[in-house]
Protein backbone atom coordinates (compact mmCIF):
# COMPACT_ATOMS: atom_id res chain seq x y z
CA UNK A 1 0.00 0.00 0.00
CA UNK A 2 1.31 3.40 -0.94
CA UNK A 3 1.81 5.74 2.01
CA UNK A 4 1.50 9.52 2.03
CA UNK A 5 4.73 11.23 3.16
CA UNK A 6 4.49 12.69 6.70
CA UNK A 7 3.36 16.31 6.76
CA UNK A 8 5.35 18.98 8.54
CA UNK A 9 3.74 21.56 10.84
CA UNK A 10 5.85 24.07 12.76
CA UNK A 11 9.36 23.97 14.17
CA UNK A 12 12.69 24.48 12.45
CA UNK A 13 14.89 22.11 10.44
CA UNK A 14 18.53 22.86 9.60
CA UNK A 15 20.47 20.45 7.38
CA UNK A 16 24.15 20.78 6.56
CA UNK A 17 26.96 18.33 5.71
CA UNK A 18 29.71 17.30 8.12
CA UNK A 19 32.87 19.38 8.06
CA UNK A 20 34.94 16.48 6.71
CA UNK A 21 32.67 16.03 3.66
CA UNK A 22 34.63 15.95 0.39
CA UNK A 23 31.70 16.88 -1.85
CA UNK A 24 30.32 20.30 -2.73
CA UNK A 25 26.98 20.78 -0.92
CA UNK A 26 25.78 23.21 -3.61
CA UNK A 27 25.92 20.36 -6.13
CA UNK A 28 24.81 17.46 -3.91
CA UNK A 29 21.31 16.32 -2.96
CA UNK A 30 21.14 16.25 0.84
CA UNK A 31 17.36 15.99 1.33
CA UNK A 32 15.31 13.54 -0.71
CA UNK A 33 12.20 13.63 -2.84
CA UNK A 34 8.98 15.27 -1.54
CA UNK A 35 10.75 17.06 1.32
CA UNK A 36 8.38 19.48 3.09
CA UNK A 37 5.39 17.91 1.34
CA UNK A 38 2.23 19.61 2.59
CA UNK A 39 4.09 21.79 5.11
CA UNK A 40 1.87 24.32 6.85
CA UNK A 41 4.27 26.36 8.99
CA UNK A 42 7.81 26.50 10.34
CA UNK A 43 11.24 27.03 8.78
CA UNK A 44 13.71 24.79 6.93
CA UNK A 45 17.29 25.58 5.86
CA UNK A 46 19.41 23.18 3.82
CA UNK A 47 23.04 23.75 2.81
CA UNK A 48 22.62 21.35 -0.08
CA UNK A 49 20.18 20.50 -2.85
CA UNK A 50 16.71 18.99 -2.53
CA UNK A 51 15.38 16.12 -4.61
CA UNK A 52 12.26 16.14 -6.78
CA UNK A 53 8.94 17.72 -5.75
CA UNK A 54 10.45 19.91 -3.05
CA UNK A 55 7.83 21.87 -1.04
CA UNK A 56 4.91 20.38 -2.98
CA UNK A 57 1.60 21.64 -1.55
CA UNK A 58 3.50 23.92 0.82
CA UNK A 59 1.07 26.36 2.41
CA UNK A 60 3.19 28.15 5.02
CA UNK A 61 6.75 26.87 5.44
CA UNK A 62 9.63 29.31 4.87
CA UNK A 63 12.57 27.45 3.34
CA UNK A 64 16.05 28.03 1.89
CA UNK A 65 17.78 25.41 -0.25
CA UNK A 66 20.75 25.33 -2.65
CA UNK A 67 18.82 23.79 -5.55
CA UNK A 68 15.92 21.50 -6.40
CA UNK A 69 15.03 18.61 -8.67
CA UNK A 70 12.03 18.48 -11.01
CA UNK A 71 8.56 19.75 -10.03
CA UNK A 72 9.71 22.03 -7.21
CA UNK A 73 6.95 24.07 -5.47
CA UNK A 74 4.27 22.14 -7.32
CA UNK A 75 0.73 23.06 -6.17
CA UNK A 76 2.19 25.43 -3.58
CA UNK A 77 -0.44 27.70 -2.01
CA UNK A 78 1.56 29.73 0.55
CA UNK A 79 4.86 30.19 2.32
CA UNK A 80 8.24 31.37 1.03
CA UNK A 81 10.89 29.30 -0.75
CA UNK A 82 14.36 30.53 -1.67
CA UNK A 83 16.43 28.51 -4.16
CA UNK A 84 20.06 29.63 -4.31
CA UNK A 85 20.93 27.47 -7.31
CA UNK A 86 19.48 25.51 -10.23
CA UNK A 87 16.03 23.96 -10.37
CA UNK A 88 14.72 21.01 -12.35
CA UNK A 89 11.99 21.18 -14.98
CA UNK A 90 8.31 22.03 -14.39
CA UNK A 91 9.01 24.30 -11.41
CA UNK A 92 5.85 25.93 -9.91
CA UNK A 93 3.35 23.78 -11.82
CA UNK A 94 -0.08 24.45 -10.34
CA UNK A 95 1.37 26.98 -7.87
CA UNK A 96 -1.46 29.29 -6.81
CA UNK A 97 0.02 31.09 -3.80
CA UNK A 98 3.18 31.90 -1.88
CA UNK A 99 6.42 33.25 -3.31
CA UNK A 100 9.49 31.44 -4.66
CA UNK A 101 12.79 33.30 -5.04
CA UNK A 102 15.23 31.67 -7.46
CA UNK A 103 18.82 32.81 -7.96
CA UNK A 104 19.40 32.45 -11.70
CA UNK A 105 22.68 34.10 -12.77
CA UNK A 106 22.84 32.03 -15.97
CA UNK A 107 19.31 32.82 -17.11
CA UNK A 108 18.16 29.19 -17.40
CA UNK A 109 15.24 29.30 -15.01
CA UNK A 110 12.53 30.65 -17.38
CA UNK A 111 12.83 27.53 -19.54
CA UNK A 112 12.40 25.29 -16.49
CA UNK A 113 9.43 27.09 -14.92
CA UNK A 114 5.79 26.24 -15.61
CA UNK A 115 4.26 29.65 -16.35
CA UNK A 116 0.61 28.58 -16.34
CA UNK A 117 -0.20 30.26 -13.00
CA UNK A 118 2.87 32.31 -12.03
CA UNK A 119 4.64 35.49 -13.11
CA UNK A 120 8.25 36.65 -12.85
CA UNK A 121 9.41 39.70 -10.93
CA UNK A 122 13.05 40.76 -10.54
CA UNK A 123 14.40 41.67 -7.08
CA UNK A 124 17.71 43.12 -5.96
CA UNK A 125 17.99 42.00 -2.32
CA UNK A 126 18.05 38.24 -1.83
CA UNK A 127 17.22 38.14 1.88
CA UNK A 128 14.21 40.47 1.99
CA UNK A 129 11.66 37.67 1.68
CA UNK A 130 10.91 37.41 5.40
CA UNK A 131 8.62 39.89 7.08
CA UNK A 132 11.05 39.94 10.03
CA UNK A 133 14.88 39.68 9.94
CA UNK A 134 16.31 36.19 10.39
CA UNK A 135 17.89 35.44 13.76
CA UNK A 136 21.67 35.38 13.29
CA UNK A 137 21.82 31.88 14.77
CA UNK A 138 19.65 30.65 11.91
CA UNK A 139 22.47 31.16 9.44
CA UNK A 140 25.21 29.53 11.51
CA UNK A 141 26.33 26.32 9.85
CA UNK A 142 23.80 26.65 7.04
CA UNK A 143 25.65 28.53 4.31
CA UNK A 144 29.29 29.14 3.54
CA UNK A 145 30.32 31.76 1.02
CA UNK A 146 31.31 30.62 -2.45
CA UNK A 147 34.20 32.25 -4.28
CA UNK A 148 32.26 35.15 -5.90
CA UNK A 149 30.10 35.87 -2.83
CA UNK A 150 30.65 38.43 -0.09
CA UNK A 151 28.72 39.01 3.13
CA UNK A 152 27.95 42.73 3.16
CA UNK A 153 25.18 43.11 5.74
CA UNK A 154 23.58 41.42 8.75
CA UNK A 155 20.34 42.84 10.14
CA UNK A 156 19.62 42.38 13.84
CA UNK A 157 16.13 43.22 15.12
CA UNK A 158 15.88 45.67 18.02
CA UNK A 159 15.13 44.08 21.36
CA UNK A 160 11.64 44.53 22.74
CA UNK A 161 11.09 46.82 25.75
CA UNK A 162 11.91 45.25 29.12
CA UNK A 163 14.38 42.81 27.62
CA UNK A 164 17.62 41.79 29.28
CA UNK A 165 20.42 39.66 27.91
CA UNK A 166 23.55 37.95 29.17
CA UNK A 167 26.42 35.93 27.73
CA UNK A 168 28.72 33.84 29.92
CA UNK A 169 31.52 31.47 28.96
CA UNK A 170 34.32 29.37 30.37
CA UNK A 171 37.63 29.33 28.48
CA UNK A 172 41.23 28.44 29.34
CA UNK A 173 42.39 31.97 28.59
CA UNK A 174 40.65 35.21 27.71
CA UNK A 175 39.93 35.19 23.98
CA UNK A 176 40.24 31.42 23.60
CA UNK A 177 37.43 29.38 22.06
CA UNK A 178 34.85 28.76 24.77
CA UNK A 179 34.82 25.36 26.45
CA UNK A 180 31.16 26.17 27.05
CA UNK A 181 29.23 29.40 26.47
CA UNK A 182 25.63 30.34 27.22
CA UNK A 183 23.64 33.26 25.78
CA UNK A 184 20.30 34.16 27.36
CA UNK A 185 17.66 36.79 26.57
CA UNK A 186 14.58 37.40 28.71
CA UNK A 187 11.60 39.69 28.00
CA UNK A 188 9.23 40.61 30.85
CA UNK A 189 5.60 41.63 31.08
CA UNK A 190 3.97 44.21 33.36
CA UNK A 191 4.06 41.89 36.39
CA UNK A 192 7.71 40.90 35.82
CA UNK A 193 6.61 37.58 34.39
CA UNK A 194 8.62 36.10 31.51
CA UNK A 195 6.90 36.62 28.16
CA UNK A 196 9.78 35.43 25.97
CA UNK A 197 12.97 33.52 26.75
CA UNK A 198 15.76 32.70 24.31
CA UNK A 199 18.67 30.42 25.15
CA UNK A 200 21.67 29.25 23.11
CA UNK A 201 24.67 27.09 24.00
CA UNK A 202 28.05 27.14 22.24
CA UNK A 203 31.18 25.02 22.57
CA UNK A 204 29.27 21.74 22.92
CA UNK A 205 29.00 20.92 19.22
CA UNK A 206 30.10 21.97 15.75
CA UNK A 207 27.62 24.86 15.78
CA UNK A 208 25.77 26.79 18.50
CA UNK A 209 22.74 24.95 19.87
CA UNK A 210 19.33 26.60 20.24
CA UNK A 211 18.07 25.48 23.66
CA UNK A 212 15.16 27.91 23.95
CA UNK A 213 12.60 25.12 24.30
CA UNK A 214 14.23 24.14 27.59
CA UNK A 215 13.09 27.49 29.03
CA UNK A 216 9.46 27.26 27.88
CA UNK A 217 8.37 26.47 31.45
CA UNK A 218 9.43 29.98 32.49
CA UNK A 219 6.90 31.68 30.22
CA UNK A 220 4.19 33.37 32.27
CA UNK A 221 6.11 33.14 35.55
CA UNK A 222 8.83 34.89 37.51
CA UNK A 223 11.84 32.55 37.52
CA UNK A 224 12.50 30.90 40.86
CA UNK A 225 15.72 29.13 41.81
CA UNK A 226 13.97 25.79 41.46
CA UNK A 227 12.64 26.71 38.00
CA UNK A 228 16.09 27.79 36.84
CA UNK A 229 17.57 24.52 38.09
CA UNK A 230 14.94 22.63 36.09
CA UNK A 231 15.85 24.58 32.95
CA UNK A 232 19.55 23.86 33.54
CA UNK A 233 18.78 20.15 33.91
CA UNK A 234 16.81 20.20 30.67
CA UNK A 235 19.72 21.84 28.86
CA UNK A 236 22.11 19.22 30.21
CA UNK A 237 19.83 16.49 28.88
CA UNK A 238 19.48 18.15 25.45
CA UNK A 239 23.15 18.69 24.61
CA UNK A 240 25.64 16.04 23.52
CA UNK A 241 29.13 17.46 24.07
CA UNK A 242 32.02 15.53 22.60
CA UNK A 243 34.70 16.60 25.05
CA UNK A 244 38.16 17.84 24.12
CA UNK A 245 41.71 18.06 25.41
CA UNK A 246 40.53 20.95 27.61
CA UNK A 247 37.40 19.39 29.14
CA UNK A 248 35.60 16.08 29.32
CA UNK A 249 32.06 15.75 28.01
CA UNK A 250 30.75 15.39 31.58
CA UNK A 251 32.51 18.59 32.64
CA UNK A 252 31.11 20.47 29.63
CA UNK A 253 27.61 19.25 30.49
CA UNK A 254 28.04 20.33 34.12
CA UNK A 255 29.32 23.80 33.16
CA UNK A 256 26.48 24.23 30.66
CA UNK A 257 23.99 23.74 33.50
CA UNK A 258 25.76 26.14 35.84
CA UNK A 259 26.10 28.88 33.21
CA UNK A 260 22.48 28.42 32.11
CA UNK A 261 21.23 29.21 35.61
CA UNK A 262 23.53 32.20 36.01
CA UNK A 263 22.90 33.66 32.54
CA UNK A 264 19.11 33.40 32.85
CA UNK A 265 19.16 34.95 36.32
CA UNK A 266 21.34 37.85 35.15
CA UNK A 267 19.24 38.44 32.02
CA UNK A 268 16.09 38.46 34.16
CA UNK A 269 17.56 40.98 36.60
CA UNK A 270 18.69 43.25 33.78
CA UNK A 271 15.24 43.17 32.18
CA UNK A 272 13.55 43.85 35.53
CA UNK A 273 15.91 46.71 36.47
CA UNK A 274 15.95 48.28 33.00
CA UNK A 275 19.66 47.74 32.34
Amino acid sequence: MAKTPPRRSGGKIVVFPPKQALYSPEETILIGNTSLYGGTQGEAYCYGMAGERFAVRNSGVRAVVEGTGDHGCEYMTGGRVVVLGPTGRNFAAGMSGGIAYVLDPEGRFPARCNMELVDFEAIDERWKFFKEPLPTSTLIGVKTLAMPEMLVEIELPLAKPRTGSCFMEIARRRGDFAIVGVAAMVTLGDQNQCTDVRLAICGVGETPFDASTAADALIGHQPTEAALRDVAASVQAMIDPGGSVHATADYQRHIAGVLTERALQTAYQRARDGH
